[in-house]
């Protein structure tokens, strides 16, 4: 084996590995945006486990649906999906005006990031 025939495959492990930590990095980073959202949408407490709670509620439900998809369909068109429910979540997540849209957004990230991670 030579030097060219490992570069597509460590290049692949670099992808899937950086997509895996954006998944798992954006229900940790989101505690740091919880005091500004409590101050822009109100809702308190309830609200701000919500946002949390959503996003990793859908991440757990959808993991392992993710991982049948991925071996029926194939890794990448099931990441391409994720990324793309992902990015849709975080769209929507930044123009929200009510906590009801944002906690949605969160959910629809966590599916995103469902499918990122068995990809």
């Amino acid at each position: 084996m030579t030097l060219r025939d490992t570069a597509p495959t460590s290049r692949a492990m670099v992808v899937a590995v950086m997509v895996s930590m954006v998944a798992f990095l954006d229900s940790t980073v989101i505690n740091l945006a919880l005091p500004a959202t409590e101050h822009d949408l109100g809702g308190g407490l309830a609200l701000q486990q919500w946002i949390i709670d959503g996003y990793l509620l859908a991440m757990a439900a959808a993991i392992l649906p993710g991982g049948s998809i991925s071996d029926l369909f194939g890794r990448v068109p099931v990441m391409r999906f994720g990324l793309l429910a992902f990015g849709a979540g975080s769209v929507l997540a930044a123009a929200s005006t009510s906590p009801a849209m944002l906690i949605t957004a969160r959910i629809i990230q966590g599916v995103g990031a469902a499918f990122l991670v068995p990809g």
